[in-house]
């Protein structure tokens, strides 16, 4: 008797309207997943990356999110989950950050960007790590990663982040 096909796989990645999160789900439909994907304000963008996943013959779906509203955005990615039927990869790829001096800073804009950046995606990641799980994966992981700019205190022009040597991002 055959064995029953196994399911198909899916990865869900936040903030795949544009640029990196965008050339992540579409390779990763590339490599054969179902992409749920999430986006932030560009609507128009989120479509032509639901197109591109599409044209690889992978399922797209689409969700908006608000990473400044935590619970409610790991509610968005469980919807995700469930239309999806599981999830195998997460990629917590949105983010912000802030160009305001360090001494300019106030509570609330330093809130917005640990909430983006940091508890939403947490909150995030145990959602889909409690389903993987749940799904008898044995290995999860997930991956930020930090913005590409820093400012220095008083400053509002941006540095180039550039890896230690012997880091495991340093160019060989």
């Amino acid at each position: 008797m055959p064995s029953p096909a196994a399911p198909r796989r899916t990865a869900v990645v936040t903030g795949a309207d544009s640029g990196i999160g965008r050339a992540t789900a579409v390779r990763l439909a590339e490599a054969g997943l179902d992409v749920g994907f999430t986006w932030h304000s560009d609507e128009q963008g989120a479509e032509e990356t639901a197109k591109e996943i599409r044209a690889h013959g992978r399922r797209a779906v689409v969700a908006q999110l608000d990473l400044t509203r935590p619970p409610e955005a790991a509610d968005v990615v469980d919807g995700l989950c469930e239309e999806l039927g599981r999830v195998d990869v997460l990629v917590n790829n949105a983010g912000t950050g802030t160009m305001t001096p360090f001494l300019d800073l106030d509570p609330a804009e330093v809130r917005r960007v640990l909430d983006v950046d940091l508890v939403g995606p947490f909150l995030l990641g145990q959602r889909a790590a409690r389903r993987m799980i749940r799904q008898g994966v044995t290995a999860a992981g997930s991956s930020t990663s930090p913005p590409s700019t820093s400012t220095s205190p008083g400053s509002a022009r941006p540095r180039t982040a550039r890896p230690r040597a012997g880091s495991a991002c340093s160019p060989r």
